[in-house]
């Protein structure tokens, strides 16, 4: 089944979603939307497989019904959920699971999360006390992230 197909597959099947073409793979609970990233007829034959893991991780995030996060601890939970959900679909859409795909991901999560603790003034590790504020207990530093998850730090492969 090609990308394309499979898409088109999840689109019967899943009624109550909303699939669109944008840059980056994320599901919006509010809207009940699949984004989904690159348009099927572009995908090469090398990127098929990661593509349709993502997309079914994606799925994989409404079938949970994952909704807002309120910590990164939160944040990388619900995404390992959704990879061991997006296991079984892609046993279901007859789609070899990627576990490179899945580990690179929530290695960019744990990246992106351990970023944000670090302390910009003593380089030590602090607290989340909220979604996008941080408090060092050891030099009393606080300080403010950004809420997005797509401005993390990426692994080079």
């Amino acid at each position: 089944m090609t990308y394309a197909e499979l898409l088109h597959k999840l689109e019967a099947d899943c009624p109550q979603l909303k699939f669109k073409q944008e840059n980056n793979f994320w599901w919006n609970s509010a809207k009940t939307t699949i984004y989904y990233g690159e348009c099927p007829a572009k995908i090469t034959l090398k990127n098929e497989l990661k593509f349709k893991n993502k997309l079914l991780h994606e799925v994989a995030h409404a079938r949970l019904n994952h909704q807002d996060y309120r910590s990164d601890a939160e944040l990388l939970k619900i995404e390992a959920e959704a990879w061991y959900l997006s296991k079984e679909l892609c046993a279901k859409y007859q789609v070899k699971f990627s576990e490179h795909e899945q580990n690179d991901s929530l290695q960019t999560y744990i990246n992106w999360a351990s970023s944000r603790v670090i302390c910009p003034k003593c380089s030590k590790t602090g607290l989340q006390n909220r979604s996008t504020s941080f408090y060092c207990l050891n030099c009393s530093t606080a300080w403010n992230v950004s809420r997005s998850r797509f401005k993390r730090t990426y692994r080079k492969t």
